[in-house]
């Protein structure tokens, strides 16, 4: 069926580096990660440690999604390949890098809002 001319049309958008920027928070969270894992004396390349993490993620993609809480997971998913047991001091620090990615607001890209302001007037977004 195709709409009228006075009829709005439905616009949907990913949000994720199309309104925002968050790719900067997972960058900074795997930073961070990768320099805990070298605190915790395991000898691993950030190579070896992006690998890890890409592998968790790859997996918890197709049951989780992707965002935010899925990285979290794909952390300690991570830290449980790359660190033997005795490594609890690596696993809190994941929760406080988690619960940082968490809190982060996302600031709008520039242009955005006027840019959905006009898009509104003619769309439902």
């Amino acid at each position: 069926m195709f709409s009228s001319a006075t009829e709005s049309l439905n616009l949907i958008f990913d949000a994720d580096d199309t309104l925002w920027d968050s790719n900067i928070h997972f960058l900074e969270a795997f930073d961070n990660f990768a320099a805990a894992v070298g605190d915790a004396g395991l000898g691993l390349s950030r190579i070896e440690i992006h690998a890890a993490v890409r592998r968790a993620e790859i997996m918890l993609i197709k049951s989780h999604g992707y965002g935010r809480r899925p990285y979290i997971r794909a952390l300690h998913q991570a830290a449980d390949e790359l660190a033997p047991a005795g490594h609890e001091g690596l696993r809190d620090e994941i929760e406080r890098i988690g619960a940082h990615l968490l809190e982060r607001e996302c600031a709008l890209l520039p242009d955005v809002e006027p840019t959905l302001q006009e898009l509104s007037q003619r769309h439902r977004l």
